[in-house]
C-alpha cells in the first residue's frame, strides 16, 4: 500500500524496558561511540542514534549530556578499579610467590581486559578529545592502584627498592602490556610478557639487595 500524500514517518519505537538495564543500554551506546567516533562526537543525538532509541528515551534516562558522560565515567571507573583489584589482591597475603602470581593473575588480567577491551581501551589508550575530568578519574585511580602494590612492597620487608617508585615502574609495566594488548593483538607474545613481568616484578619486590 502506498503512503498517502503527507503522512508522517513513523519514529522508531522503543520498546519498555525496566530504567537500569536501558541506562546501562545508553551507556554502552556512549561508551561505543567514544572508542570510535572520540569524545567529541558524544551527544544526546548520537547515542539515541547507536541505542535505536529516540532522544526523549535518553532523556527519560539522562536528565542531560552530562550526566549522562558523567554515570559513564562512574561506571568506568567502578569496573577497572574492580577488575584490577581483584587481580591484585592475592598480593597482599603474607608470604606471596610473586613468579607464581605473576602466572597466574597477570593471565586473568589480560583475559579480562580482552573480554572487556570498550572498558579498557579509553583508560590506557589515547581517544581524541579527552576531557580533563576524565583524564583526572583516571590519574586518582592510578594513584589507589600505586598505592596497594606499595604497601605490598613494604609488607615484602626484604627489598630496598623505594615503594613509591616501585609501584610505579610495577604500574606502568601492566599498563603497557594491556595497551599492547588493545593496540597490537595479533602480534603480542603473551607468553613474553609473562615472563617479563615475572623478572621485572620479581626484582622489584623480592631480590633487591638488603
Amino acid at each position: 500500500m502506498k503512503a498517502t500524500p503527507g503522512a508522517r514517518k513513523r519514529r522508531p519505537y522503543a520498546a519498555r524496558v525496566p530504567i537500569a538495564r536501558r541506562r546501562e543500554q545508553l551507556l554502552d551506546a556512549a561508551l561505543t561511540i567514544i572508542n570510535r567516533d572520540g569524545y567529541g562526537s558524544l551527544s544526546i543525538a548520537s547515542v539515541a542514534a547507536e541505542a535505536g532509541v529516540t532522544r526523549p528515551v535518553v532523556y527519560s534516562a539522562y536528565d542531560d549530556l552530562d550526566s549522562l558522560a558523567l554515570a559513564l565515567l562512574d561506571r568506568t571507573q567502578r569496573r577497572a578499579i574492580d577488575q584490577v583489584m581483584e587481580v591484585l589482591q592475592p598480593l597482599l597475603a603474607h608470604d606471596v610467590d610473586i613468579h607464581a602470581w605473576v602466572s597466574t593473575q597477570l593471565r586473568q588480567l589480560i583475559d579480562v581486559v580482552s573480554a572487556d577491551k570498550d572498558t579498557w581501551r579509553p583508560i590506557l589508550t589515547h581517544i581524541p578529545g579527552r576531557p580533563a575530568e576524565v583524564s583526572e578519574r583516571i590519574e586518582l585511580s592510578r594513584t589507589a592502584i600505586k598505592e596497594v602494590i606499595a604497601d605490598v612492597i613494604r609488607s615484602v620487608g626484604r627489598s630496598r627498592i623505594d615503594p613509591v617508585i616501585g609501584a610505579h615502574a610495577a604500574l606502568g609495566t601492566l599498563e603497557e602490556i594491556g595497551r599492547q594488548l588493545l593496540l597490537e593483538p595479533a602480534v603480542l607474545d603473551v607468553e613474553a610478557c609473562i615472563e617479563t613481568a615475572q623478572v621485572l616484578l620479581f626484582a622489584i619486590v623480592e631480590t633487591a639487595p638488603r
